[in-house]
């Protein structure tokens, strides 16, 4: 017999708990509900839940903070947050949070944030798999060398491979000059065409994506990107430089994609490497 998945469901409206904990039960999942951001984490004091789906607009501790301090210590649950004053400040900080997924309302369809549910589950159940492999222990060391001024004396394998995708020269020059310690292979190129034919022969762990790559038409080329980069390397790390003009629908794209982080331009080695750190160490903590 199949055990269900476990979801737990935060949210102060009970009408919004009560469909999607029905829409939910309608396909499988065995869920629980609370109505506070501080009686959801108290519940996972006792309960181990495989997603947490957590409204952003909470009364006390909101969606975002609860998120926050759960990836303090559990990076293996899918977390979908919910919101009906979607913008763009919120879907950065949702996308630095660890947010799996971000998921407007009112919902024109709740089956379609079950299908959100289920997708944001199984991206992070096939990170998790890959790390019980053992995968991580490269990105271990790796996280190690991020902050050495010179480079140790180990062999390229210990390193990250990187790809770097910017259309600003300036921006291609810096990341050589500031990643050379800690990462390996680093591949620079200027176009998101050019980054997919990278990824075939360089298979990056680390891919560095600026964000003026992600505007109008690209966010679908950024999605390929995204896709065969993980089907190569399923532990890849997306990390976002954040530039003028990204958009709220791309930026919800982006965390639908799984980026790991977002750095502000114009970025500081140490600031940067920092950022990268955090991404990593994800991997290698649980």
């Amino acid at each position: 017999m199949t055990t269900a998945l476990r979801c737990l469901i935060v949210d102060d409206e009970p009408e919004v708990c009560s469909a999607l904990k029905l829409a939910m039960e309608d396909a499988g999942w065995s869920v629980h509900t609370e109505g506070s951001a501080e009686l959801g984490l108290g519940c996972m004091t006792t309960r181990e839940f495989d997603v947490l789906v957590i409204d952003k607009n909470l009364p006390g501790m909101n969606g975002i903070q609860a998120v926050q301090e759960v990836r303090r210590t559990n990076d293996t649950i899918a977390c979908v947050l919910i919101t009906a004053y979607g913008t763009f400040e919120s879907a950065m900080q949702t996308l630095e949070a660890g947010v799996d997924y971000y998921v407007e309302k009112p919902f024109d369809n709740i089956f379609t944030v079950v299908e959100a549910i289920d997708a944001a589950y199984t991206r992070r159940r096939a990170r998790r798999l890959a790390v019980g492999s053992g995968a991580a222990d490269h990105f271990c060391r790796a996280v190690s060398l991020l902050h050495q001024p010179a480079a140790p004396a180990v062999a390229p394998g210990e390193k990250i491979r990187a790809l770097v995708v910017s259309p600003d020269a300036r921006d291609r020059a810096w990341f050589m000059t500031h990643m050379g310690t800690a990462m390996s292979c680093i591949a620079v190129v200027d176009s998101l065409a050019a980054a997919l034919g990278a990824v075939h022969t360089h298979n990056p762990e680390l891919v560095v994506l600026d964000s003026t790559l992600t505007r109008d038409g690209q966010l679908a080329l950024a999605a390929d990107l995204v896709t065969q980069a993980r089907a190569r390397v399923p532990l890849a790390v997306f990390v976002l430089i954040k530039k003028d003009g990204l958009s709220l629908s791309g930026t919800l794209k982006l965390i639908e994609l799984g980026f790991a982080t977002v750095v502000s331009h114009p970025q500081l080695a140490e600031s940067f490497l920092t950022k990268v750190e955090k991404a990593l160490g994800r991997l290698v903590e649980h």
